[in-house]
C-alpha cells in the first residue's frame, strides 16, 4: 500500500498546482532558516545543507499524504 500510495504521490499529486506553490512556500522558509548563517559557513556548506533540507521537505510531504490517506480511508471505514 505504501508503495501505491508514494506512486500516486509522485505521479499525480506532486504535479498539481497546489502541490508546486506549496514547495515554493517551503523554499523561501528553507532561505529565511539559512539566511542567518550564510556569513558564518561557506556557500558549499549551505549548498549541502540547502540539499538536505529540500530533500527532507520532500519527504515530509510524501509521508504527510500518506498518513492523510490511510486516515480518511480509516474514517471512511467507521475506524478510529
Amino acid at each position: 500500500m505504501n508503495n501505491l500510495l508514494s506512486e500516486i504521490y509522485q505521479v499525480i499529486i506532486y504535479q498539481k498546482e497546489e502541490a508546486q506553490m506549496a514547495e515554493k512556500r517551503l523554499e523561501v522558509e528553507i532561505e529565511k532558516l539559512l539566511h542567518p548563517y550564510k556569513e558564518v559557513w561557506g556557500e558549499e556548506d549551505i549548498g549541502t545543507i540547502r540539499e538536505l533540507m529540500y530533500a527532507i521537505q520532500m519527504k515530509a510531504v510524501e509521508e504527510g499524504f500518506k498518513q492523510g490517506v490511510k486516515f480518511a480511508v480509516d474514517l471512511l471505514r467507521g475506524k478510529e
